[in-house]
């Protein structure tokens, strides 16, 4: 019974800690200031200008029930907290949201604080702005590797094609690299990259977003 107490005390003090942290950023930079910013990024590709195909995959393979939460999935935060918090490295999980929210704010802290701190921008801007819009965000503030920030610069760069021609093959490329670009970077000519294109599309096909012809053809895709 203590040790629940403790635990339960515990968790109220690294809320407690990440909510100040989360109020702390706000206060000085708000989330409307920092959507604007990331607006007026040079190429910043609206969602209506991104294929679809590339929006299944990142849904697909990042969160996919993106569309169905309100920004955060507390099992995973909390499994993430007791994790970092018993030095067994830092654990995933983050929703799209969530991942955005750090973007904005957290680049260079992975604290279990801070994740916390994440939670509480990710339900802000679930309030404000729709998951279209969120998802646009995004894809426009997501590193895909050798240098490529935002969808817009990832396209041109790695397949010389603006977002909205994005094919299955290419969408599913690009939708793996987030996770972790300088692995997955296509400069590295990795077969690491390649086995993450197939998660990607094997996750599709479980939620029915592509064909099985589909699925087959970007299996072939070759890219390096």
């Amino acid at each position: 019974m203590i040790l629940i107490v403790l635990a339960f005390l515990l968790i109220c003090i690294v809320a407690g800690i990440g909510y100040l942290d989360y109020k702390s950023e706000v206060d000085k930079v708000s989330v409307e200031e920092k959507v604007s910013e990331i607006e007026n990024i040079e190429h910043y590709t609206p969602i209506n200008d991104i294929s679809s195909d590339m929006k299944d995959a990142i849904v697909a393979i990042e969160d996919r029930r993106f569309y169905d939460h309100n920004g955060v999935d507390y099992y995973a935060l909390v499994r993430g907290i007791v994790v970092t918090l018993s030095n067994q490295g830092v654990q995933g999980g983050s929703t799209l949201t969530q991942q955005l929210a750090k973007n904005m704010y957290f680049m260079d802290d992975n604290g279990g604080t801070k994740k916390i701190a994440e939670a509480f921008v990710a339900k802000e801007l679930e309030d404000k702005y729709d998951k279209e819009k969120i998802l646009e965000l995004y894809l426009n503030v997501a590193y895909y590797g050798d240098g490529h920030y935002g969808i817009y610069d990832a396209a041109m760069g790695y397949f010389q094609k603006t977002p909205a021609e994005l094919s299955v093959s290419e969408a599913s490329v690009l939708a793996g690299l987030p996770q972790a670009p300088s692995v997955y970077a296509l400069s590295n000519k990795n077969e690491q990259t390649k086995e993450r294109q197939m998660q990607v599309l094997n996750s599709m096909l479980e939620l029915e977003m592509i064909t099985q012809e589909e699925y087959n053809t970007a299996s072939q895709f070759v890219f390096f």
